[in-house]
């Protein structure tokens, strides 16, 4: 039983799966058949940013996105050129969600940011018109699959795209395009 604990101890202690040495995983796993994920506070947030009390600023964003900031930048940009009277608003939903920048047309929401490390997401909620003009624009096989495939519901359909490099970028200008002119 001492043994046991004091295992427990060690792997409480890791915040990542990555942080408990393999020898200790091993050892405890083949020892007491416990899964050590659930020994561990493994951050579940959706978004880089997950703590509550700490909106996110610029040079955080710029820390976690990296060389990612400039597509980001670059949409956010293009939204104010395309899209009147938008807004952004950062919204924290839930742990699970953590901040998403919510950009806004008056009172409809047109996608949401969200900042992982490296990287980020949008989300888009497309309606059935949405659905039909994306069957019809220039999107990619996948994309297109990626819509059709999302569970629909009352509000629409919720996808979410990675943003990783200047040929998603443009994908998203086009799905904006779609969710701006319905």
């Amino acid at each position: 039983m001492e043994k046991y604990n004091k295992l427990n101890t060690q792997i409480e202690m890791c915040e990542h799966i990555e942080d408990v040495p393999e020898s200790l995983q091993a050892r405890f796993c083949s020892d007491d058949k416990i899964n050590i994920r659930n020994k561990i506070k493994v951050q579940m947030s959706l978004s880089a940013f997950d703590d509550k009390t700490s909106l996110p600023s610029e040079g955080m964003l710029s820390e976690f996105l990296s060389d990612s900031k400039i597509l980001w930048d670059l949409l956010l940009k293009h939204l104010g050129e395309t899209c009147k009277n938008t807004s952004t608003e950062w919204k924290y939903y839930s742990k699970s969600a953590g901040w998403t920048l919510v950009v806004s047309s008056e009172k409809r929401k047109i996608v949401y940011f969200i900042p992982l490390k490296g990287s980020f997401k949008t989300n888009f909620v497309f309606g059935e018109k949405a659905v039909a003009e994306a069957k019809c624009a220039d999107l990619p096989t996948a994309v297109l699959t990626l819509i059709l495939e999302s569970k629909p519901y009352m509000e629409g359909r919720s996808f979410m795209m990675d943003v990783k490099n200047i040929t998603d970028v443009e994908i998203v200008e086009k799905l904006l395009k779609i969710k701006i002119n319905i």
